[in-house]
């Protein structure tokens, strides 16, 4: 300095390129060692705030901004040490750590830039590290936040994007991973959630196919899958949930209503699978047809069947 009788050095942190003039701090960017007659730019990656004696170097997850300073990372981006820009995280991840981006977890997705993941709403999944929630199909569902989608079991189905399965009503069925529910065939039944309908055995039948099958009654008979029951014929019995009606012998009768073959009255007779008896003519074996008995009240008691008519005690007079 002029008028001084010893020469200073100028510190760390300044320069001078006048020796008549005064130590100038370096600026922010810059550094400078003692005695320095200009100040060092700091490289790329690092710092320094105004009459530094060094540089710092930017730590994860910032970088140099354009004031020579640290800077953090915008949202969704990331950085290593000494960095000059951030690196934006590209779609399926997101930012977890400052020095870098993470995967997203299955039944999550996310965009560019992402600070976060966000859930795949139900009826849909996501496999790890997706930017689309995927739409699960007809015959499977999923809840919130789920990596794939379940099948949907047997007596249930679904329709693409369910969160949930419903279940098969009386009278349908289904497989695993059905989009709907079957109707049963005439002749078959099941109770709901079935996986398989039920055919109806002889001697039942099923006027509709949501309910159970329901047995035949006493004079009425059925085949297997049977949507109503059939009478059986003239002369025929059968009892309830029969598969085929039966014939009454001979010197016996039915009628409509009747569920059991009875005899004839005295002096009367019948053929086999006969609704009416037939009287024996007095004194002889002519026969005289007559009208049906409908009073079961009025056959004798000592009436004895013989064979296919009863017999005839012998004329005394």
């Amino acid at each position: 300095y002029e008028a001084a009788s010893v020469c200073e050095f100028c510190p760390t942190g300044t320069y001078i390129t006048d020796p008549a003039a005064n130590c100038t701090p370096c600026p922010a960017g810059t550094w400078s060692p003692a005695e320095a007659s200009s100040c060092t730019r700091c490289l790329n990656g690092q710092y320094s705030d105004e009459g530094s004696s060094g540089c710092k170097t930017c730590l994860e997850g910032s970088f140099i901004g354009p004031n020579s300073t640290c800077e953090p990372c915008p949202p969704g981006s990331w950085s290593g040490f000494g960095a000059t820009f951030c690196i934006t995280c590209s779609p399926g991840t997101y930012r977890g750590t400052p020095s870098g981006c993470t995967s997203c977890p299955p039944g999550t997705i996310s965009g560019a830039a992402a600070s976060y993941c966000d859930d795949c709403p139900p009826g849909r999944f996501s496999k790890p590290q997706s930017s689309v929630c995927e739409i699960c199909p007809e015959g499977f569902y999923s809840g919130n936040s789920s990596g794939n989608c379940t099948v949907c079991p047997a007596g249930s189905f679904s329709r693409p994007e369910s969160p949930h399965c419903s279940i098969c009503t009386a009278g349908t069925m289904s497989k695993d991973r059905s989009g709907s529910c079957e109707a049963c065939p005439l002749g078959k039944v099941s109770a709901e959630n079935a996986s398989r309908c039920e055919l109806c055995p002889a001697g039942t039948y099923a006027p509709t196919t949501d309910g159970n099958c329901l047995t035949c009654p006493a004079g009425t008979w059925s085949l297997a899958r049977s949507t109503k029951c059939n009478d059986c014929a003239i002369g025929r019995w059968s009892f309830a949930g029969s598969r085929r009606c039966h014939a009454c012998p001979p010197g016996t009768y039915i009628l409509e209503a009747n569920t059991s073959c009875q005899p004839c009255p005295y002096r009367y007779w019948s053929f086999e699978s006969e609704d009416e008896c037939i009287t024996l003519g007095s004194g002889s074996h002519d026969l005289v047809r007559v009208q049906r008995i409908h009073d079961r009240s009025a056959r004798p008691k000592d009436a004895v069947g013989v064979d296919s008519f009863f017999e005839i005690p012998p004329d005394n007079s």
